[in-house]
């Protein structure tokens, strides 16, 4: 049998320590040089919403005791180390998205160098650590949580995983206080990816897998360290748990029975390691109960050939090198709980998929290794194989910087998610609000009202969709929608603002008046909601709704729950105090109005109080017409 010499293994300068990591870096940024140009999409807002408030509001505890976003489909996440990066983007970045782009794919290089570190410590052989870094570097799977901002989470949570796990393996060298410095640095990186993002609470699994499978003499103190991970990850697992008030999942779960869940699961095995073998097809989001019975149940077949062919592959990998036992470890561990929740969702995310790859093309290269060494083939030889390498390199490089680019065209990146998952709520409706905001308003209302055939919980749902009729000129059919928001869901003084708002608008004061008193008396009543409230009952025209009294009452509300001294609330106060007779204050009221409006640019509304005030002064309250 003709054997080869290791297919990995390099000679010469290729081999210094420094080389590697900077031929790693130029990697990264020939992938990702592209994603610099784009900006916020999707769910970005939602993420980075709660970040700018800490900043503005200087709070940076809140991060820890509160949710760090909260998205339209209820869902909602606990990242606080996340936040606080968000927060420190904003607080030196502004509003540019270039800068958190960049940090984003600096983030990843250091993973990148990090996984090297790790592979070359634990397999001994640098070629090898250098393949598996270079193909993670580049792989399109990777580019869903750089090159899109919300999914930094697990971004954070594996970079701060790989260094975990390198300094617990380098701490090995010593038995002394610098043993303790670097489990001392490995805690805190643990800490840092536990508190990154859910995915991380894999670390403390995969760190002793590593001490078993790597190190099976490893000292007791060592491993005192790691029960600690464990402890520190049930901490981080209750906390979020309470924080959230629940695991954070969709309001509109699919109603699935065991079954549709089981193959759900199956379909996540196959469509996982396909996504990561052959990424040409990746989504963003990929649907697991839609498309024809045909196709289900060929993903099921291949789920269930996948588990079996890594159950023997694990079996058979304990008398094999220890790396390539722990790389098969950290797929399962990485994979089983992303195939758990997406057999419960329904759906599979491609952003789950980024801390199991680096396990996955552990497997790859060593299982490679092992074919070449073993091959009678006279032309599979090592040089072949890294010329192949090369070749995979160049098509990754093309597929990610593609992928890139499609982060910047919003419509079409959701167009082909939802096409890829027709039964995925949640996309759909990012769909239908991308549509609406490049003034498609025809494609944008038909999404809304597919993603209302798909949900059971509508009342926020119709509510924003007769926002967007309103957006698109059609009144008529947003005011049937504010209505069956209220019914869905009447006690929520947000729905019954907004039907009354809208019938103010058509002209029926008199049932707008019900609605805003429905609503001042509901759940969650806001201050605009009572201030438009206040306004109507000052300058109504039909003297029978007007009520000075109450008006002046509702108006001092809404400016108590605001905070702060606001030209349209002063404006309302004033019309209110009007209509109640006191024409001195009122006057006194609206002229402290108008400079405010026009320090916030809104000179309209500024002459529009100069005119008022002129009734005022002529002791007349201001009437709206009929």
């Amino acid at each position: 049998m003709a054997t080869h010499s290791e297919p990995w293994s390099f000679t010469g300068a290729e081999t210094r320590w420094l080389l590697a990591p900077v031929v790693l870096v130029l990697l990264v940024l020939v992938a990702y040089y592209n994603s610099l140009a784009g900006g916020f999409v999707l769910d970005d807002f939602e993420v980075l919403r709660p970040a700018v408030a800490l900043v503005e509001q200087g709070n940076v505890g809140a991060a820890f005791t509160q949710p760090s976003a909260r998205f339209a489909d209820g869902a909602a996440v606990y990242r606080p180390v996340t936040m606080l990066s968000h927060a420190l983007d904003y607080r030196l970045w502004g509003e540019s998205a270039f800068w958190y782009h960049q940090i984003n794919v600096w983030l990843h290089a250091l993973g990148v160098v990090w996984v090297y570190a790790l592979v070359a410590r634990v397999a001994r052989q640098r070629g090898l650590a250098l393949a598996v870094a270079a193909l993670f570097a580049v792989h399109p799977v990777t580019s869903h949580c750089v090159a899109h901002l919300a999914n930094r989470g697990p971004l954070l949570a594996t970079v701060g995983t790989v260094g975990a796990l390198w300094l617990l393996a380098v701490s090995s060298r010593w038995h002394d206080v610098r043993q303790e410095l670097l489990l001392i640095a490995a805690t805190v990186a643990a800490a840092l990816s536990l508190l990154s993002a859910v995915s991380a609470l894999v670390l403390p699994v995969l760190a002793a897998l590593y001490l078993l499978v790597c190190e099976p003499k490893a000292d007791g103190r060592r491993w005192r360290w790691v029960i600690g991970w464990g402890g520190l990850a049930a901490l981080v697992a209750v906390s979020r748990f309470l924080v959230l008030r629940g695991w954070g999942e969709p309001v509109d779960v699919p109603v699935l029975t065991v079954g549709d869940r089981l193959l759900a699961t199956l379909r996540a095995v196959s469509v996982s390691f396909v996504s990561l073998l052959l990424p040409g097809g990746l989504q963003i989001r990929q649907g697991l109960t839609g498309g024809s019975l045909l196709w289900r149940l060929g993903d099921c077949v291949l789920g269930l050939g996948i588990l079996g062919v890594a159950a023997v592959l694990l079996w058979r990998a304990r008398r094999a090198a220890p790396v390539l036992w722990l790389g098969q470890w950290w797929v399962v561990v990485g994979m089983v709980p992303v195939w758990v929740y997406a057999g419960w969702t329904g759906a599979l995310a491609a952003q789950w998929l980024y801390l199991p790859a680096i396990g996955m093309l552990v497997v790859v290269c060593g299982l490679v290794s092992r074919l070449v060494q073993r091959a009678e083939v006279a032309w599979f030889t090592p040089a072949t194989v890294k010329l192949v390498m090369l070749l995979i390199l160049a098509v990754l490089i093309v597929g990610t910087r593609a992928r890139n680019a499609l982060w910047a065209d919003e419509s079409a990146l959701l167009a082909q998610a939802v096409q890829q998952s027709p039964r995925a709520p949640a996309l759909r409706l990012q769909y239908a609000r991308t549509l609406l905001k490049a003034q498609r308003c025809d494609e944008a209302i038909g999404q809304y009202r597919r993603v209302l055939e798909q949900v059971t919980t509508t009342a926020w749902l119709h509510s924003e969709m007769a926002h967007a009729l309103e957006q698109c000129g059609r009144p008529a059919e947003a005011l049937e929608h504010f209505r069956q928001a209220v019914w869905a869901d009447p006690d929520n003084a947000q729905w019954q603002f907004d039907l009354a708002a809208a019938l103010e608008r058509r002209g029926d004061y008199a049932t707008a008046l019900v609605h805003y008193r429905l609503g001042a008396s509901g759940k969650g009543v806001t201050a605009a909601g009572l201030r438009n409230f206040a306004w109507l009952l000052a300058t109504a025209p039909q003297p029978e709704l007007r009520n000075g009294t109450q008006a002046v009452q509702l108006a001092q509300y809404a400016l108590q729950a605001i905070g702060e001294r606001d030209a349209l609330y002063l404006d309302t106060l004033a019309a209110a105090l009007a209509e109640a007779g006191n024409f001195n204050d009122a006057a006194k009221v609206a002229q402290d109005a108008v400079p405010l409006a026009n320090i916030r640019g809104d000179y309209d509304l500024a002459a529009a109080i100069r005119a008022r005030v002129k009734l005022y002064l002529e002791k007349k309250p201001y009437r709206r017409e009929k």
